[in-house]
């Protein structure tokens, strides 16, 4: 064998062992910005390798509005705590999701102008305060966009299971970690199959749309590269 192939298979096997390290970290490891699971907020959008999670919805009984069907009527500190409480626990979160969990727990049956209104008035105050942030029409916590989790949204009902409803981040982190398994897929494979593992598993000509950002900000950070029609992973996707 030439000393070209040589080198190439032991970089081959520098990467394999690189990818198993990244998904399986030393536990008691120190170092807060080398460990993938730090406590540490990434100053820009990193990969996670934690198990996938399912969608857990927030309960809308635990969101203490009282119900009654007058959501004017809901103090201003209760509203900005239950907002909060969604944020927590579905962030990056779809305005529209969070307004079904604020309405059910009101036992308000749509959304009109004047209830829309009050609720990002209350979302606007709340990014005032940088207790959540919001891009686009999502709303979360700094760390939830930064260092995403993948989450099964199978189990959600179908008015709630869009692709429309996947922040960026998440759409970000399911391609990626596509093209971590697949060792060099084109384009449209890692989309279908990064879109399937997290349950929506057609690639329609709508949800190949929707991907085209979130691939692009991929590329633009160097977490992936193209060569030819390959996606394979960046320079950044090797640095921790």
């Amino acid at each position: 064998m030439s000393e070209a192939h040589d080198a190439s298979l032991a970089f081959s096997g520098l990467v394999a062992l690189h990818q198993r390290l990244v998904r399986d970290p030393a536990m008691d490891a120190s170092g807060t910005v080398l460990h993938p699971r730090s406590t540490s907020v990434p100053q820009d959008w990193r990969p996670t390798f934690e198990p996938m999670m399912p969608y857990c919805p927030v309960d809308p009984a635990d969101l203490d509005l009282g119900g009654g069907g007058d959501f004017h009527e809901i103090a201003e500190e209760r509203l900005r705590r239950a907002i909060l409480d969604v944020v927590t626990g579905e962030g990056p979160v779809h305005f529209e999701l969070l307004g079904n969990r604020l309405l059910a727990a009101a036992e308000v049956a749509r959304m009109g102008a004047r209830i829309r209104a009050r609720m990002e008035a209350a979302l606007a105050s709340l990014e005032e305060t940088r207790e959540i942030v919001g891009i686009g029409s999502f709303y979360g916590r700094r760390e939830q966009f930064l260092r995403p989790r993948l989450r099964d949204w199978g189990p959600l009902p179908d008015p709630e299971r869009r692709l429309e409803h996947v922040a960026d981040s998440e759409l970000m982190l399911c391609l990626f970690h596509a093209v971590l398994d697949g060792d060099g897929v084109d384009a449209d494979t890692a989309m279908n199959d990064g879109i399937d593992r997290i349950g929506f598993p057609r690639l329609t000509a709508n949800a190949r749309e929707r991907l085209q950002a979130p691939l692009r900000a991929l590329l633009e950070r160097d977490m992936l590269r193209r060569e030819g029609e390959r996606l394979l992973l960046g320079r950044e996707a090797f640095l921790r």
